[in-house]
């Protein structure tokens, strides 16, 4: 569930989702129709959701999903990993923690930037980039009156960030709304 896909220039087609037991599966098309045999990219303890995939500007696949670990009370870790042409590499986080939902990976020039939504009751929309080596958190978008959800961003050609997400409004109207926001890295 869940796939999330991206097409390389070559015309291949790189393919991640949520399979039963809670792992991020990686599968590839070659431009002559050939496919891959599925990977396990996530291999972590806990079950894993939300995947969203992206070629950086270098070449190399980013793949980002959220590790939840129910038995400590709900609260999610951002995890990525990253295909360099020969392998993956181990999963590593993003240092934040609480109850983390819609994944984005995007690359603003040749930063990395991470948008996802902090799903916890009056959580915002948070974006990170990765700066020297640490991820650092760089914008907080939403609004006091409700539920930042269903997150989703794109780069334009001069490197702004375009950030969409619902947010339910749970007073004084009790609906959705739809919120857009241009953030710089």
């Amino acid at each position: 569930t869940n796939p999330s896909i991206v097409a390389d220039s070559r015309g291949g087609v790189h393919i991640v989702g949520e399979v039963s037991g809670g792992e991020i599966k990686y599968i590839y098309r070659s431009p002559s129709g050939e496919w891959s045999q599925p990977v396990n990219v996530s291999n972590t303890r806990y079950r894993s959701l939300f995947p969203d995939i992206t070629i950086a500007p270098d070449g190399k696949i980013w793949v980002f999903w959220t590790e939840v670990d129910h038995a400590g009370g709900g609260m999610s870790t951002p995890y990525y990993s990253i295909w360099d042409g020969e392998k993956w590499t181990p999963p590593d986080t993003v240092p934040f923690h609480g109850e983390v939902c819609n994944n984005n990976i995007l690359f603003s020039h040749e930063t990395p930037v991470y948008v996802f939504t902090d799903c916890s009751w009056g959580g915002d929309v948070k974006a990170y980039e990765l700066t020297g080596g640490r991820w650092e958190e760089f914008a907080t978008m939403g609004t006091d009156s409700g539920a930042s959800l269903a997150t989703d961003a794109t780069v334009d050609g001069v490197g702004r960030i375009h950030v969409v997400w619902g947010e339910w409004e749970h007073m004084p109207t009790g609906k959705w709304e739809i919120y857009y926001e241009v953030i710089l890295p």
